[in-house]
């Protein structure tokens, strides 16, 4: 049998690293939900609610960005099963996903009745409710040109 403090010290020594590693993961969600976001309508229909907001990232091992987050807000007593593809035009008018094959950025789920279903930034993996902008990091070295400047939630189907 181990002595007390041998004891106390080998479960301090191991679970340290777990608490540290914690602590960063907590300060980083802190501070991105600690800013107000506001959400602007996109459509309503059916007693569903689709809104936009851009929202920024401040990771820490990566460039900074903006990000479109949506939410949907299912206001009525019924389930219902909800289907659109992303397209963006960039500022050079080209297009992104204009032909609807890409799988990313396509979503499909179920909102339950009197529920609502938001984006989540803090997500390593962003998803359908989280699509990237542009980089709004001051060390980025990379093209900026491709920005887009509006979206369209085509093929939008609501059941």
């Amino acid at each position: 049998m181990l002595p007390y403090r041998l004891s106390f010290s080998l479960i301090l020594f191991l679970f340290t690293p777990i608490l540290f590693l914690s602590q960063v993961d907590l300060s980083t969600i802190k501070s991105n939900t600690s800013t107000k976001t506001n959400w602007k309508k996109y459509t309503k229909q059916e007693g569903i609610l689709i809104e936009y907001s851009f929202q920024q990232d401040n990771p820490t091992r990566s460039y900074k960005g903006e990000y479109l987050l949506l939410r949907i807000t299912n206001s009525s007593n019924l389930n219902r099963h909800i289907s659109w593809d992303f397209s963006a035009i960039y500022n050079s008018e080209r297009c992104l996903n204009c032909d609807s094959n890409n799988e990313e950025l396509h979503f499909e789920n179920t909102v339950k009745a009197n529920s609502s279903l938001t984006g989540n930034i803090n997500n390593n993996k962003k998803g359908p409710l989280v699509i990237f902008h542009k980089f709004t990091d001051e060390n980025y070295k990379g093209k900026r040109a491709l920005e887009w400047q509006s979206f369209e939630l085509k093929k939008l189907h609501i059941k």
